[in-house]
Order: C-alpha cells, then sequence, then structure tokens
C-alpha cells in the first residue's frame, strides 16, 4: 500500500499494518512522529548531533520492540516510552546521572525511569494519556484536565493510581 493510501489510518491502524509487514505503514508513521521525537531529544539533550544520535537508537528500538505492540493501546504513549528508554540508556552509557524531567521525580515516580517500555500497556488508554502527557510530553495537571476532561484533582489521581498500579504489577506483588 502506497503513503498515500494511508492517509486515513490512525496511529494504531499504522502499527498494525506495520506489524504485517507493511513498510509503508511504518514510514507514515515516520513522517508523524519524526519531528515531535527529534523536537523531545533535542529539548532534553540540547544539542542536534547528540539529538540526531540518539533519534536514530529511538527508531531502530522501535522496529526491535514492534511486537511488544497491543493496538488497543495508543501508539504515541509506546512510542514516547521507547524515546525514553532509549534516552535514559544514553545517559547512562554516557556515565551521568541525570534526571529527564524538566522538575524532579518524587520516589515513587522515578521508578518510571527503570520500567521496560512495555510497562504502559498495563495501563487502561486514559491511564496512558496521563502518564505519557505528564511524563514525555511535559504537561502541566491543568493541561491534562482539558485534555481528559476532567478536574485537575481527578488527573493527580489517576496517575498516582497509575503508578502504584506499575510498581505492584513490575515487583510482581500482583498479578
Amino acid at each position: 500500500m502506497s503513503i498515500q493510501g494511508l492517509r486515513d489510518h490512525n496511529d494504531e491502524e499504522l502499527m498494525s499494518l506495520y506489524l504485517t509487514g507493511d513498510q509503508a505503514a511504518f514510514s507514515k508513521l515516520f513522517a508523524r512522529y519524526e519531528r515531535p521525537v527529534h523536537s523531545y531529544l533535542r529539548h532534553k539533550l540540547g544539542k542536534r548531533e547528540l539529538a540526531e544520535e540518539v533519534f536514530q537508537d529511538c527508531f531502530m528500538k522501535l522496529h526491535r520492540s514492534r511486537y511488544l505492540y497491543d493496538s488497543k493501546y495508543p501508539f504515541k504513549a509506546f512510542l514516547f516510552t521507547i524515546v525514553r528508554t532509549v534516552l535514559i540508556d544514553h545517559y547512562r552509557k554516557a556515565g551521568r546521572q541525570q534526571n529527564i524531567s524538566t522538575e524532579p521525580l518524587e520516589s515513587t515516580e522515578s521508578a518510571l525511569a527503570e520500567w521496560p517500555e512495555e510497562a504502559m500497556l498495563y495501563l487502561a488508554p486514559r491511564e496512558q494519556t496521563a502518564i505519557a502527557g505528564r511524563y514525555l510530553d511535559d504537561k502541566t495537571f491543568q493541561e491534562l484536565a482539558i485534555q481528559l476532561e476532567t478536574s485537575e484533582t481527578n488527573v493527580r489521581k489517576i496517575i498516582s493510581r497509575s503508578l502504584a498500579k506499575l510498581k505492584k504489577i513490575l515487583t510482581g506483588q500482583q498479578t
């Protein structure tokens, strides 16, 4: 299928097509997310050359991790979890212990940096949106409240409960 024929497909459909071997679907996803991923990495890394190097690693890891994707969850959350993981790996390789977020993370939240990208798949779509929005897109609680059509207090609860849920699942306390 041509890239133009994929215009009407959403991200999740494109990823499902890519899983069946449709390279045009991957090209379309790449085109949609090249700029946002690159901008995010430049913001976090500060240097264009370094961002380009890490950028390449992100899409290679997406390719290697593609079979972990479940189309009932948002593709964007899956992709940016991979991006964040690759960024953390970059800092580890460089021997730096840096906080990826623009604000300090509390101890429970800092565990996000240690979790594999497939951890987001344990969350409901609303929870994924809240976590990805807060920690990958650096959105405020107010912005997330508008996006999720709820109160800021409820967004804080969603994030808190989602973090607790992930922690229980990934530490083996829940099956």
